[in-house]
């Protein structure tokens, strides 16, 4: 069957040329905006030609859509689409038949070999409990023993069980040979027992199965019929779908842009790559422009340093003429140091340490000298060496002097005994 195509559509032959300079025009543009490095512009002028060119694949997807000839395709895929899905739907109630069928077969089956057997025990049942002990010829049991079994209820090989070994009088021997002739009784019925159904019952089961199948036969029936219509529906839509596979949205660009084939494939390749190109080069453009440059900055740090070292000098000397002498020396020396940090360009940097030094050497000495008295700068109440008069206040471990003489007031205390002599000890 001929395939059918498009017919050439006028208006989008005539907008096209228009679209494709509208592209390549913003193309030129947005690249001449990017460098002038109006990176915000070429972005915004690449976003619109996009959404025109989205706009313009949407309007042409529309006027694709409501061709007849598309119409028509989607109409007939709707009903093949309908028709394959009832086809597997019958195909379904076909197979579900075929395995009720087999089910069916079993069932009946199950069902005659229960009835059989409940049977067949019904009739061993029956036959045990209508052979009397009375009537039978059981080795070692005798009439008085058949009496004192029916008085305890044993009547006939069905009541014989493991209860006659409480009567007295029956031993183990006596108990083997009633379990025997029970046991032989039973094989007799055995042998004897019906191996079928009777016919009625048969019939019943029969015609209850038969009803069954004809009922799943008649389901089965009906599917192979509906499956036959729908196929007879499909084999005549498929030609006619087949005939409209070419009905495409690529066929409808391949007419509707231009004459030939070639050509048509030449225009959408020039209008897919230059919307790309456009929006790909204005896009990095100001991904690149919103980059923050590296600027070298160079901070100088100062890191002062403070150092203070205190020094204490005690000299004690001692000459011919005893001499205390007490010189604490002080000495303060704070540094303060400057370094200053560069970062970024490194540039030479002095380095200023500026160093303060207090040194107080405040001095006392005391120079007694020998002899008593208030002569020089000794306190009368010492009169046998010489000590100076407070402040500041002397004690024993300040002077070199021991067991001297000390008169009133005595103001450093050495007579601390009041004997009047001083540093006893």
């Amino acid at each position: 069957m001929t395939k059918l195509s498009f017919d050439e559509d006028a208006l989008v032959r005539k907008v096209t040329p228009y679209f494709l300079a509208v592209q390549v025009g913003s193309l030129v543009i947005v690249f001449a905006f990017v460098l002038l490095k109006l990176q915000a512009l070429a972005l915004s002028l690449s976003c619109l030609t996009f959404a025109i060119f989205i706009a313009l694949a949407i309007w042409l997807f529309l006027r694709y859509t409501k061709h007849p000839l598309v119409q028509e395709k989607r109409t007939i895929m709707q009903q093949v689409n309908t028709l394959q899905t009832g086809i597997q739907t019958q195909n379904r109630l076909i197979q579900s038949a075929e395995k009720k069928r087999g089910e069916l077969t079993q069932d009946k089956q199950n069902e005659i070999q229960r009835i059989l057997k409940a049977l067949q025990n019904d009739y061993i049942q029956n036959g045990l409990k209508t052979n009397y002990v009375k009537d039978a010829k059981i080795s070692g049991i005798g009439n008085a023993l058949k009496v004192r079994l029916a008085e305890n209820g044993i009547t006939n090989a069905f009541n014989i069980s493991d209860r006659i070994s409480t009567i007295s009088g029956f031993g183990d021997a006596k108990q083997k040979a009633l379990f025997a002739w029970r046991q032989a009784v039973i094989d007799l019925l055995e042998k004897s027992k019906p191996v079928e159904l009777p016919i009625e019952q048969s019939e019943n089961i029969k015609n209850k199965y038969q009803a069954l199948h004809d009922q799943n036969d008649k389901a089965e029936r009906n599917a192979h019929n509906q499956k036959q219509n729908l196929d007879n529906g499909l084999s005549l839509l498929l030609p006619r779908l087949e005939s409209l596979s070419s009905i495409t949205f690529t066929s409808y660009l391949n007419k509707s842009l231009a004459s030939k084939g070639f050509v048509s494939a030449f225009i959408a390749f020039i209008l897919i790559c230059s919307q790309a190109v456009s929006s790909i080069g204005a896009t990095t453009s100001a991904l690149l422009a919103s980059i923050p440059t590296t600027t070298s900055t160079s901070t100088p740090t100062l890191t002062p340093t403070n150092t203070f070292t205190p020094t204490v000098t005690f000299t004690s000397t001692i000459t011919n003429t005893p001499t205390i002498t007490k010189t604490p020396t002080i000495t303060s020396t704070p540094t303060l140091t400057f370094t200053p940090t560069q970062t970024g360009t490194p540039t030479k940097t002095r380095t200023p340490i500026p160093t303060r030094t207090k040194t107080p050497l405040p001095t006392q000495t005391f120079s007694p000298g020998g002899g008593g008295g208030s002569s020089g700068n000794c306190h009368p109440s010492y009169p046998t060496v010489c000590i100076p008069p407070p402040p500041p206040d002397l004690d024993c471990g300040d002077i070199s002097y021991k067991r001297f003489r000390v008169l009133p007031p005595d103001p450093h205390n050495f007579d601390r005994e009041g004997d009047g002599i001083g540093c006893e000890s």
